[in-house]
Protein backbone atom coordinates (compact mmCIF):
# COMPACT_ATOMS: atom_id res chain seq x y z
CA UNK A 1 0.00 0.00 0.00
CA UNK A 2 1.30 3.46 -0.88
CA UNK A 3 1.93 5.83 2.02
CA UNK A 4 -0.44 8.79 1.53
CA UNK A 5 1.93 11.14 3.35
CA UNK A 6 4.56 10.53 0.68
CA UNK A 7 1.96 11.11 -2.04
CA UNK A 8 0.84 14.41 -0.58
CA UNK A 9 4.39 15.75 -0.70
CA UNK A 10 4.07 15.74 -4.48
CA UNK A 11 1.31 18.33 -4.12
CA UNK A 12 3.30 20.88 -2.09
CA UNK A 13 2.59 24.35 -3.49
CA UNK A 14 -0.72 23.32 -5.05
CA UNK A 15 -4.32 23.76 -3.99
CA UNK A 16 -6.75 20.94 -4.74
CA UNK A 17 -10.27 19.79 -4.02
CA UNK A 18 -9.64 16.05 -3.65
CA UNK A 19 -6.03 14.98 -3.14
CA UNK A 20 -6.86 11.33 -3.70
CA UNK A 21 -8.17 11.94 -7.21
CA UNK A 22 -5.01 13.81 -8.18
CA UNK A 23 -2.76 11.14 -6.68
CA UNK A 24 -4.62 8.47 -8.63
CA UNK A 25 -3.94 10.35 -11.88
CA UNK A 26 -0.29 10.80 -10.97
CA UNK A 27 0.00 7.07 -10.34
CA UNK A 28 -1.43 6.31 -13.81
CA UNK A 29 0.93 8.83 -15.43
CA UNK A 30 3.96 7.47 -13.56
CA UNK A 31 3.14 3.90 -14.52
CA UNK A 32 2.91 4.84 -18.20
CA UNK A 33 6.22 6.70 -18.12
CA UNK A 34 7.53 9.82 -19.82
CA UNK A 35 7.02 8.33 -23.29
CA UNK A 36 3.25 8.62 -22.82
CA UNK A 37 3.33 12.24 -21.62
CA UNK A 38 3.10 15.64 -23.29
CA UNK A 39 2.44 19.17 -22.02
CA UNK A 40 -0.15 21.61 -23.37
CA UNK A 41 -0.05 25.19 -22.13
CA UNK A 42 -1.69 28.53 -22.67
CA UNK A 43 0.80 31.42 -23.04
CA UNK A 44 -0.37 34.85 -21.88
CA UNK A 45 -0.54 35.07 -18.07
CA UNK A 46 0.06 31.32 -17.80
CA UNK A 47 3.68 31.12 -18.92
CA UNK A 48 4.23 34.88 -18.66
CA UNK A 49 4.05 37.50 -15.94
CA UNK A 50 4.74 41.21 -15.60
CA UNK A 51 8.27 42.28 -14.64
CA UNK A 52 6.89 44.46 -11.84
CA UNK A 53 4.99 43.00 -8.82
CA UNK A 54 1.25 43.18 -9.35
CA UNK A 55 1.71 44.04 -13.02
CA UNK A 56 0.34 40.97 -14.77
CA UNK A 57 0.59 41.93 -18.44
CA UNK A 58 -0.48 40.01 -21.53
CA UNK A 59 0.02 40.49 -25.26
CA UNK A 60 -3.09 42.59 -25.69
CA UNK A 61 -2.07 44.95 -22.87
CA UNK A 62 1.23 45.56 -24.66
CA UNK A 63 -0.62 46.30 -27.87
CA UNK A 64 -2.43 49.15 -26.14
CA UNK A 65 0.93 50.81 -25.51
CA UNK A 66 1.50 50.98 -29.26
CA UNK A 67 -1.96 52.21 -30.30
CA UNK A 68 -3.15 55.82 -30.48
CA UNK A 69 -5.73 56.88 -27.82
CA UNK A 70 -8.62 56.24 -30.20
CA UNK A 71 -7.34 52.72 -30.82
CA UNK A 72 -6.96 52.02 -27.11
CA UNK A 73 -10.52 53.19 -26.52
CA UNK A 74 -11.85 50.88 -29.21
CA UNK A 75 -9.78 47.95 -27.95
CA UNK A 76 -10.96 48.52 -24.37
CA UNK A 77 -14.58 48.54 -25.52
CA UNK A 78 -14.12 45.17 -27.26
CA UNK A 79 -12.40 43.68 -24.20
CA UNK A 80 -15.02 44.93 -21.77
CA UNK A 81 -17.77 43.45 -23.93
CA UNK A 82 -16.61 39.87 -23.38
CA UNK A 83 -14.19 39.69 -20.42
CA UNK A 84 -16.85 39.41 -17.65
CA UNK A 85 -18.51 36.59 -19.60
CA UNK A 86 -15.14 34.88 -20.10
CA UNK A 87 -14.34 35.02 -16.37
CA UNK A 88 -17.67 33.34 -15.62
CA UNK A 89 -16.87 30.57 -18.11
CA UNK A 90 -19.95 31.46 -20.21
CA UNK A 91 -18.28 32.75 -23.37
CA UNK A 92 -19.69 31.13 -26.54
CA UNK A 93 -17.52 30.03 -29.45
CA UNK A 94 -19.40 32.33 -31.83
CA UNK A 95 -18.83 35.36 -29.61
CA UNK A 96 -15.16 34.47 -29.10
CA UNK A 97 -14.54 34.20 -32.84
CA UNK A 98 -16.24 37.55 -33.43
CA UNK A 99 -14.36 39.38 -30.67
CA UNK A 100 -10.92 37.95 -31.45
CA UNK A 101 -11.32 38.72 -35.15
CA UNK A 102 -12.51 42.22 -34.30
CA UNK A 103 -9.50 42.75 -32.04
CA UNK A 104 -7.00 41.49 -34.61
CA UNK A 105 -8.60 43.64 -37.32
CA UNK A 106 -8.29 46.66 -35.03
CA UNK A 107 -4.67 46.00 -34.10
CA UNK A 108 -3.50 45.41 -37.66
CA UNK A 109 -5.30 48.47 -39.01
CA UNK A 110 -2.67 50.73 -37.42
CA UNK A 111 0.37 49.29 -39.28
CA UNK A 112 2.44 48.87 -36.12
CA UNK A 113 6.09 47.93 -36.57
CA UNK A 114 6.55 44.24 -35.74
CA UNK A 115 9.90 44.93 -34.06
CA UNK A 116 8.21 47.49 -31.78
CA UNK A 117 5.63 44.88 -30.75
CA UNK A 118 8.31 42.35 -29.84
CA UNK A 119 10.50 44.89 -28.02
CA UNK A 120 7.55 46.29 -26.07
CA UNK A 121 6.57 42.84 -24.81
CA UNK A 122 10.11 41.96 -23.73
CA UNK A 123 10.37 45.28 -21.88
CA UNK A 124 7.42 44.64 -19.56
CA UNK A 125 6.85 40.87 -19.51
CA UNK A 126 8.93 37.83 -18.59
CA UNK A 127 8.56 34.09 -18.39
CA UNK A 128 6.88 33.14 -15.15
CA UNK A 129 9.19 31.74 -12.47
CA UNK A 130 9.56 28.01 -13.10
CA UNK A 131 8.50 28.17 -16.76
CA UNK A 132 11.98 27.83 -18.24
CA UNK A 133 12.75 25.00 -15.82
CA UNK A 134 9.58 23.25 -16.99
CA UNK A 135 10.55 23.51 -20.66
CA UNK A 136 14.14 22.48 -19.96
CA UNK A 137 12.96 19.37 -18.13
CA UNK A 138 10.67 18.45 -21.01
CA UNK A 139 13.44 19.04 -23.54
CA UNK A 140 15.93 16.90 -21.62
CA UNK A 141 13.41 14.04 -21.42
CA UNK A 142 12.06 14.45 -24.99
CA UNK A 143 8.58 15.29 -23.71
CA UNK A 144 6.73 17.33 -26.37
CA UNK A 145 5.41 20.76 -25.38
CA UNK A 146 2.52 22.51 -27.10
CA UNK A 147 1.70 26.20 -26.69
CA UNK A 148 -1.93 26.99 -27.51
CA UNK A 149 -2.47 30.72 -27.33
CA UNK A 150 -5.22 33.14 -28.26
CA UNK A 151 -2.49 35.80 -28.25
CA UNK A 152 0.03 36.39 -31.01
CA UNK A 153 2.46 33.78 -32.35
CA UNK A 154 5.09 36.38 -33.24
CA UNK A 155 5.28 37.32 -29.53
CA UNK A 156 5.44 33.69 -28.40
CA UNK A 157 8.34 33.08 -30.78
CA UNK A 158 10.12 36.19 -29.50
CA UNK A 159 9.83 35.04 -25.88
CA UNK A 160 10.91 31.51 -26.79
CA UNK A 161 14.03 32.82 -28.53
CA UNK A 162 14.85 35.28 -25.73
CA UNK A 163 14.56 32.68 -22.96
CA UNK A 164 16.00 29.83 -25.02
CA UNK A 165 13.02 27.49 -24.78
CA UNK A 166 11.81 25.34 -27.65
CA UNK A 167 8.09 24.46 -27.70
CA UNK A 168 7.45 21.54 -30.02
CA UNK A 169 4.35 23.21 -31.47
CA UNK A 170 3.05 26.78 -31.26
CA UNK A 171 -0.54 27.40 -32.30
CA UNK A 172 -1.51 31.05 -32.12
CA UNK A 173 -2.66 34.04 -34.15
CA UNK A 174 0.01 35.04 -36.64
CA UNK A 175 0.58 38.61 -37.76
CA UNK A 176 1.68 39.31 -41.32
CA UNK A 177 4.12 42.13 -41.99
CA UNK A 178 6.04 43.76 -44.82
CA UNK A 179 9.57 42.35 -44.83
CA UNK A 180 11.06 45.65 -45.99
CA UNK A 181 9.24 48.16 -43.76
CA UNK A 182 8.55 45.71 -40.90
CA UNK A 183 5.04 47.18 -40.61
CA UNK A 184 2.15 44.84 -39.81
CA UNK A 185 -0.14 44.44 -42.81
CA UNK A 186 -2.71 41.97 -41.49
CA UNK A 187 -3.11 38.56 -39.89
CA UNK A 188 -3.47 35.01 -41.14
CA UNK A 189 -7.17 34.23 -41.10
CA UNK A 190 -6.51 30.49 -41.03
CA UNK A 191 -4.45 30.91 -37.85
CA UNK A 192 -7.30 32.21 -35.68
CA UNK A 193 -7.05 30.83 -32.15
CA UNK A 194 -9.54 32.15 -29.64
CA UNK A 195 -10.49 31.10 -26.14
CA UNK A 196 -12.87 28.36 -27.24
CA UNK A 197 -11.20 26.68 -30.23
CA UNK A 198 -8.02 25.67 -28.45
CA UNK A 199 -9.02 22.03 -28.15
CA UNK A 200 -5.94 20.37 -29.55
CA UNK A 201 -7.88 17.44 -31.03
CA UNK A 202 -9.28 19.93 -33.52
CA UNK A 203 -5.83 20.51 -34.98
CA UNK A 204 -4.71 17.79 -37.38
CA UNK A 205 -1.01 18.34 -36.72
CA UNK A 206 -1.48 17.36 -33.06
CA UNK A 207 -3.83 14.39 -33.36
CA UNK A 208 -0.97 11.94 -33.90
CA UNK A 209 0.87 13.32 -30.88
CA UNK A 210 -2.19 12.84 -28.67
CA UNK A 211 -2.68 9.26 -29.82
CA UNK A 212 0.95 8.35 -29.22
CA UNK A 213 1.17 10.24 -25.91
CA UNK A 214 -2.28 10.16 -24.30
CA UNK A 215 -1.25 11.51 -20.88
CA UNK A 216 -1.42 15.32 -20.82
CA UNK A 217 -0.30 17.94 -18.33
CA UNK A 218 -2.42 21.02 -19.09
CA UNK A 219 -1.72 24.59 -17.94
CA UNK A 220 -4.10 27.53 -18.20
CA UNK A 221 -5.13 30.71 -16.40
CA UNK A 222 -8.89 31.01 -17.03
CA UNK A 223 -11.76 28.53 -16.59
CA UNK A 224 -12.18 27.86 -20.33
CA UNK A 225 -8.53 26.81 -20.67
CA UNK A 226 -9.54 23.59 -18.91
CA UNK A 227 -11.28 22.65 -22.17
CA UNK A 228 -8.13 22.89 -24.30
CA UNK A 229 -7.95 19.11 -24.25
CA UNK A 230 -10.60 16.50 -23.53
CA UNK A 231 -10.49 13.09 -21.89
CA UNK A 232 -9.73 11.59 -18.51
CA UNK A 233 -5.95 11.21 -18.84
CA UNK A 234 -5.36 14.92 -18.26
CA UNK A 235 -4.03 16.69 -15.17
CA UNK A 236 -5.37 20.23 -15.44
CA UNK A 237 -3.51 22.98 -13.57
CA UNK A 238 -4.71 26.58 -13.29
CA UNK A 239 -2.26 29.42 -12.65
CA UNK A 240 -3.78 32.03 -10.35
CA UNK A 241 -2.43 35.56 -10.80
CA UNK A 242 -5.10 38.29 -11.00
CA UNK A 243 -4.98 40.60 -13.99
CA UNK A 244 -4.26 44.26 -13.41
CA UNK A 245 -7.32 46.06 -12.06
CA UNK A 246 -9.37 42.92 -11.44
CA UNK A 247 -10.69 41.87 -8.05
CA UNK A 248 -9.65 38.43 -6.85
CA UNK A 249 -11.70 36.44 -4.33
CA UNK A 250 -9.68 33.29 -3.72
CA UNK A 251 -12.53 31.14 -2.45
CA UNK A 252 -14.79 31.97 -5.40
CA UNK A 253 -11.91 31.47 -7.83
CA UNK A 254 -11.15 28.07 -6.31
CA UNK A 255 -14.73 26.87 -6.71
CA UNK A 256 -15.05 28.18 -10.26
CA UNK A 257 -11.73 26.54 -11.17
CA UNK A 258 -12.58 23.13 -9.78
CA UNK A 259 -16.07 23.25 -11.27
CA UNK A 260 -14.46 24.01 -14.66
CA UNK A 261 -12.43 20.81 -14.41
CA UNK A 262 -9.08 21.85 -12.95
CA UNK A 263 -7.37 19.33 -10.68
CA UNK A 264 -4.77 21.67 -9.22
CA UNK A 265 -4.30 25.39 -8.65
CA UNK A 266 -0.97 27.14 -8.28
CA UNK A 267 -0.37 30.78 -7.38
CA UNK A 268 2.06 33.09 -9.15
CA UNK A 269 4.84 30.70 -10.15
CA UNK A 270 5.34 27.40 -11.95
CA UNK A 271 8.01 25.87 -9.74
CA UNK A 272 5.56 23.30 -8.29
CA UNK A 273 4.59 22.38 -11.88
CA UNK A 274 8.22 21.98 -12.90
CA UNK A 275 8.84 19.82 -9.84
CA UNK A 276 5.92 17.50 -10.52
CA UNK A 277 6.89 17.27 -14.21
CA UNK A 278 10.43 16.30 -13.27
CA UNK A 279 9.06 13.66 -10.93
CA UNK A 280 6.82 12.25 -13.66
CA UNK A 281 9.66 12.28 -16.17
CA UNK A 282 11.88 10.29 -13.80
CA UNK A 283 9.26 8.08 -12.11
CA UNK A 284 9.75 4.34 -12.20
CA UNK A 285 6.57 2.39 -12.89
CA UNK A 286 4.77 1.10 -9.83
CA UNK A 287 5.09 1.85 -6.14
CA UNK A 288 8.80 2.67 -6.29
CA UNK A 289 8.07 5.49 -8.74
CA UNK A 290 5.28 6.88 -6.62
CA UNK A 291 7.35 6.72 -3.47
CA UNK A 292 10.63 8.10 -4.81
Amino acid sequence: MIDPRINLRLLDGFQYRRAGDVIDKLAVFASAGADALHVVSDFDLTLTAGKQPGQNIGTWDVMDELLPPEGVERHTAIYNSFRPIEVQGKLTSEMAKEKWSETLDLITSYSINIDDIEAAFLSVAKLRVGAKELFDICSSKSIPTVVLSSGIKNVVLTMAKHYKISPTHILSNELEFDRATRHVTGWRRDSLIHMLNKNEMGHAELSTLSKARPNILLLGDVPDDAKMVTGDTVIRIRVLDPRKGEAHDLQTTREVSFDAGYDLLVENNLQPVARITKWLANAVAGVRGISS
